[in-house]
């Protein structure tokens, strides 16, 4: 017999982490993941022992579930999420329900906290396990590829790049919020928010963030690993094409600039692809992946009521879900989900 409740101490939070890093410790080619976990845990703004659900047999922990509470936006309406993170269970009482029940409390834990949705990231090793619990997968995956090469415009002089710096995270967050503004969905981002990101740069060494200077004076950044571009945003005012181009001939092979960028059409840089050689592609699955659970209809901040539509699509069964086509056009969104790469936890 085991029973759920949620973290109390530290001494709790302390065994808890020992099962999560015992479980995770394979799945992440990281020597250090044991420090970088727990830092990351710890430094995030929202840490509280209380958002921490525990499954127990006697005084052992045996399955843990993160809470990670967030305010997103879905199409310009500030949202509460409930986010849960580092679901795990002791390999010796899996199969006997531990994180069915465990699950089942941080619903009900969210609805009591009275957030309007539930998030998660699924692993493959789970697709669809989290269906049964009215979570469906969103993201689309979007991959903009875009060849640079036929970018004829002249070069920009006066450009240079540089790593994070605290003292301009104002000018990081206006970029977000310009370039990303017409996301579907993306947390809201403010300025503790962005010292958790310069924390996790520090522990993510598969993450390179680069600030934009114009004339010496940031106007935005580029997160990328290897050739992959995770997320770009430059202030208003700027061709973010060229910008690009520019960073990408100093940081990738100048001679074959064809970039990966994970950006959908609502981003700001669709605005300049006219005359670019670029594909793009998507990718959806209900099953698994970015997924979401509706906790509660009403209204979310400001007075904007959330529909009862708008939550009939997240609490359909798998085989009833709509289109992916229907299922965006009802929220008069003319683009895909994602989310963007540090509002995922």
């Amino acid at each position: 017999m085991f029973t759920i409740r949620l973290a109390e101490t530290q001494q709790d939070l302390d065994q808890a982490f020992e099962l999560a890093y015992i479980i995770f410790k394979n799945a992440i080619e990281n020597n250090d993941y044991y420090v970088d976990k727990m830092n990351i845990w710890y430094e995030d703004p929202t840490f509280a022992i209380s958002n921490f659900i525990l499954a127990l047999d006697g005084t052992k922990i045996i399955g843990l579930i993160r809470g990670v509470p967030r305010e997103f936006y879905i199409n310009r309406n500030k949202v509460s999420v409930f986010g849960i993170s580092s679901v795990c269970v002791d390999p010796k009482y899996r199969g006997k329900g531990v994180s069915n029940q465990l699950m089942i409390f941080a619903n009900e834990l969210a609805k009591s906290r009275d957030f309007i949705l539930a998030m998660l990231f699924a692993r493959r090793a789970v697709d669809y396990y989290y269906n049964k619990f009215d979570y469906f997968g969103v993201s689309s995956y979007s991959k903009l590829k875009i060849n640079l090469n036929s970018n004829k415009s002249e070069s920009i002089l006066g450009l240079n790049f540089i790593d994070f710096k605290h003292e301009t995270i104002d000018v990081y967050n206006n970029a977000f919020q310009f370039s990303y503004e017409n996301y579907f969905l993306r947390a809201h981002r403010d300025i503790a928010y962005w010292k958790y990101i310069s924390f996790i740069l520090l522990h993510r060494k598969d993450l390179i963030f680069k600030t934009i200077l114009y004339q010496e004076t940031p106007i935005g950044y580029v997160l990328y690993s290897s050739s992959t571009i995770h997320e770009f945003a430059l202030v208003d005012g700027f061709n973010q094409i060229e910008i690009l181009t520019e960073f990408c001939k100093s940081f990738f092979t100048s001679d074959n600039l064809f970039i990966e960028a994970e950006i959908n059409s609502a981003h700001k840089i669709n605005n300049y692809l006219f005359n670019l050689d670029y594909t793009r592609s998507i990718r959806h699955c209900s099953y698994g992946g970015h997924m979401i659970k509706a906790l509660s209809l009403g209204k979310v901040n400001d007075g904007i009521c959330v529909s009862e539509n708008f939550f009939s699509k997240f609490t359909n069964t798998v085989n009833s879900l709509k289109s992916y086509s229907e299922y965006t056009s009802n929220y008069n969104t003319n683009t895909c989900i994602d989310i963007p790469l540090f509002d995922q936890f």
